[in-house]
């Protein structure tokens, strides 16, 4: 009779599309975890770290400016293009697996989406406890964020700790413009026979509604207004959030191993260089026990000539004791042969 075996549930509960913390409590940290992934800069890009192949980049950031990033990402991106027909944003986080109130994880998509297409521009992943940002993105869409929207936030984070909805999105319709010009967007839209979408120079204009400017709270994160999506496109939507999310932690975990296998490799070396010292001494010491052996066996023959040396010298002593003894017996006697063997016994 089959058993069946019990599901294994993840140590951290899924991803959950939800509204941003008005307040932000939930992604405040007093200190960043440690983290086995691989060293990124602080606050720069640097293409090279990972492999072309992953279309990633990241950066790391400190406790104090932590709320200020996912604060600009929060209005620039998903706030600031709510009202776009083109460009669409998802906001997914992560609760902590002992903490349901903080969260450990923030995603943020940005995909283009015109009637039965839909393509995945960048990927923003924000690890709220280890103070890490990263970013994915296909091939040029995740270049052309490095070349002008990093430039942007990093400027509006350092020029103010006011971030609001009025001075987050300058030049942001810019870069979707620039975004919907790239050629992969392009030949995107020409395999679909539904869509009169790409104009007669092969570009895409998107137009984004201007939102009027808010009183400046600069910890607080106002509400969005919900976007109406049909199931077929909430359904396609999530699969392809959830592949890329899945292809950041298949890169962030395969960069784990590899650092730990060469970790693991050089306590290995160390280990054996360690072995290969201990065998050198086994072979000294084992020389030197029988340098010793030697030397006690040599030691051991020289006590038995001394002990038969002196066996010797006590027999010698004995006879020599007893003729002593006959001697002065004699001597008593008045003995005539005395003088005949002490005359022998005299020296010559």
């Amino acid at each position: 009779m089959s058993t069946t075996k019990p599901e294994k549930r993840s140590s951290l509960p899924p991803l959950v599309i939800r509204c941003p913390d008005p307040t932000q409590i939930r992604y405040q940290v007093d200190e960043f975890k440690q983290s086995k992934m691989k060293s990124i800069p602080y606050e720069k890009l640097n293409f090279s770290i990972y492999k072309q192949s992953a279309n990633m980049v990241a950066l790391c950031t400190c406790e104090e400016r932590i709320l200020s990033w996912i604060r600009a990402l929060y209005f620039r991106y998903f706030l600031g293009l709510e009202n776009s027909d083109i460009i669409k944003t998802r906001w997914e986080e992560q609760e902590c697996d002992d903490e349901a109130s903080k969260c450990v994880k923030i995603i943020l998509n940005l995909s283009f989406r015109k009637k039965s297409i839909h393509e995945n521009l960048v990927t923003i992943t924000i690890y709220t406890t280890l103070g890490r940002i990263h970013v994915q993105g296909n091939g040029r869409f995740l270049q052309e964020w490095g070349n002008k929207e990093f430039k942007s936030l990093l400027t509006m984070i350092n020029a103010t700790d006011n971030i609001d909805q009025c001075n987050s999105t300058h030049n942001l319709q810019n870069y979707i413009d620039d975004m919907m010009n790239l050629k992969d967007i392009v030949k995107l839209s020409d395999l679909s026979t539904e869509t009169n979408y790409v104009s007669s120079n092969n570009t895409i204009n998107v137009e984004v509604n201007k939102i009027p400017a808010t009183p400046k709270q600069p910890a607080i994160l106002t509400e969005p207004v919900n976007q109406a999506e049909s199931p077929r496109e909430k359904t396609f939507s999530f699969v392809k959030s959830n592949l890329a999310h899945l292809e950041s932690d298949f890169i962030d975990f395969k960069q784990t191993m590899s650092k730990s296998l060469e970790q693991k490799n050089e306590e290995l070396k160390i280990l054996q260089d360690k072995l290969i010292m201990m065998e050198s001494k086994e072979t000294n010491m084992q020389q030197i026990i029988g340098d010793l052996t030697l030397k006690q066996y040599a030691q051991d023959e020289e006590i038995k000539k001394l002990k038969s040396h002196t066996k010797n010298q006590q027999h010698e002593y004995r006879n020599l004791q007893k003729k002593l003894n006959n001697l002065s017996e004699r001597i008593k006697t008045n003995d005539p042969s005395t003088s005949t063997e002490l005359t022998s016994l005299s020296p010559p």
